[in-house]
């Protein structure tokens, strides 16, 4: 189970999602929104490498509501496209 949203998170715990907000980041220097995409871009680089799905079907694996918006944010953190990064 790979959350989407903070929201979806703070409903699995039981707590406010502005409050979760505030403790996550308190507690980690970053927003639970940035630790978020962080993972799930580590989680990608991880099944670009060892699996065979395509990049549209991790970008949905991992929750992205469009592959666009997966594939700009894989940039932004890694530098390079998936598709790149695969390669």
């Amino acid at each position: 189970f790979i959350p989407s949203s903070v929201a979806e998170i703070a409903e699995q715990v039981g707590l406010n999602h502005i409050y979760l907000n505030r403790i996550f980041k308190l507690s980690t220097g970053k927003t639970l929104s940035e630790y978020l995409n962080i993972y799930r871009i580590e989680q990608s680089k991880d099944m670009l490498c060892n699996t065979n799905h395509s990049v549209a079907e991790i970008s949905k694996l991992l929750g992205y509501n469009d592959v666009r918006s997966y594939i700009r944010f894989f940039k932004k953190f890694v530098g390079v496209t998936p598709g790149d990064y695969r390669n």
